[in-house]
């Protein structure tokens, strides 16, 4: 394989990691900015971790512990068919695998007898890619993000939907309350028209056999 191989294979691994990085960065910056107003929101993963709050909590008359459920949701969260937890392992990956064939470059060229200045671009563009990526990895800062993300999403949860669940539930015991009392007052009703209606025929047989 020539070198030319070894440096786009590299050149090529150390942008997906990179890129990666920068994704993953973009989308936990959309979400906790779409947290300021989750009431309200477009976003369709806050709206799928707000419905399965809302059923969980229906279901099971509470949810007994919101940090680990929140957890649970982050880290299932995809992009593509990766979660966004495995997508940040594989950038990272990528990017050792990327100085790795950069080795394998360098050690191929020396075999092959090509001059140190000629393998000198694998070294350049190998050091370049991994500073690039560890800086954007420091402004990203992927797992920072997530936890202001885990902390807003509890602090809605807790303060604003298991009210909102509170109050939902709480109207629907007594509308159920009130078509119970409604329909037992119909049926005494029925039942005393009933009578009413039974004691007016008898009254009524009683003066015909009177009269008779």
């Amino acid at each position: 394989m020539s070198r030319t191989f070894y440096m786009t294979l590299m050149i090529i691994l150390l942008l997906f990691g990179i890129v990666c990085q920068i994704i993953l960065g973009i989308l936990y910056q959309n979400m906790i900015r779409e947290t300021d107003n989750m009431t309200v929101t477009e976003n369709k993963i806050l709206k799928t971790c707000k419905s399965k709050f809302a059923t969980c909590y229906q279901i099971n008359h509470g949810v007994a512990n919101i940090s680990v459920f929140v957890d649970k949701f982050l880290n299932r969260i995809k992009v593509g068919h990766f979660t966004m937890r495995g997508l940040s392992h594989l950038s990272g990956q990528a990017v050792l695998i990327g100085s790795l064939v950069a080795g394998i470059g360098v050690y191929k060229g020396i075999v092959q007898g090509v001059q140190m200045l000629d393998l000198l671009p694998f070294y350049i563009v190998s050091f370049m890619g991994l500073y690039i990526y560890f800086t954007v990895s420091s402004l990203v800062n992927v797992k920072e993000k997530k936890e202001i993300l885990k902390i807003n999403i509890i602090d809605y949860l807790e303060n604003t939907m298991i009210n909102k669940l509170e109050r939902s539930m709480s109207r629907d015991g007594d509308v159920k309350i009130y078509k119970r009392q409604t329909n037992a007052t119909k049926k005494r009703e029925e039942s005393k028209s009933r009578t009413d209606a039974q004691d007016m025929e008898e009254l009524s047989d009683i003066l015909l056999e009177y009269l008779a």
